[in-house]
Formats: C-alpha cells, sequence, structure tokens
C-alpha cells in the first residue's frame, strides 16, 4: 500500500464511495479506485491500547485476504468500529458481507 497522497485518498474515499454497517459492529466505507488503502478509524473509546491494537491487526489480516480474492482490483477501504471488543467471528462475517456486497458492485 501506498502512503503517497494519503490525504487526497482519504478525501476521495469519503466523496466517491459506499458505505454500509455490518452486523451492528463495524460501519464500512469502500469503493474501487487506482490505489489500495485501508484506514482504520479506532479511538479511544474503543477500549485499552492492546484492545485496538488487536482489532487493527484483524482488520489488517482479512483485508489481506479480500485482496488476494479480488486481485484485478484495487479497494479503498474505511473501517470503523461501533461497538467495544468486536470479536473475531463478527468481523470475519462483516468481511464476508463486504466481499458479496462488492462483487455485486463488479458485475
Amino acid at each position: 500500500m501506498r502512503k503517497k497522497n494519503s490525504a487526497t485518498n482519504f478525501q476521495q474515499l469519503i466523496k466517491s464511495s459506499k458505505s454500509f454497517q455490518s452486523n451492528r459492529c463495524v460501519r464500512f466505507t469502500y469503493g474501487l479506485f487506482n490505489n489500495e488503502y485501508l484506514y482504520l478509524m479506532v479511538n479511544r473509546q474503543y477500549g485499552s491500547a492492546p484492545s485496538r491494537n488487536t482489532f487493527k491487526r484483524r482488520v489488517r489480516f482479512l483485508f489481506h485476504g479480500l485482496k488476494k480474492k479480488h486481485t484485478n482490483l484495487s479497494i479503498g477501504l474505511m473501517v470503523k468500529p461501533l461497538k467495544k471488543n468486536v470479536t473475531y467471528g463478527d468481523l470475519k462475517n462483516s468481511f464476508i458481507e463486504l466481499n458479496k456486497k462488492i462483487t455485486l458492485d463488479t458485475t
């Protein structure tokens, strides 16, 4: 993933993207762009630093798997938790739902 022009990429993601809430635990904002990028919006209200880091690590892992499924696409994704202590199972189900939406958008 590139770090250049991250402010421009972020603004582009906000302006021309789709957003949905999955399982009442995660909000996804996504779009198909020229560059792949992942934004994680996890604030202190989520919990302690180790729990925030665990959430981010899990999201990065699942995003990597999503990129493998869609090798021909460049996905821009912003992820924000909507509740504290989102489990891996909830995250995985949310990414499965995201995968279905991306597949529908590309067909």
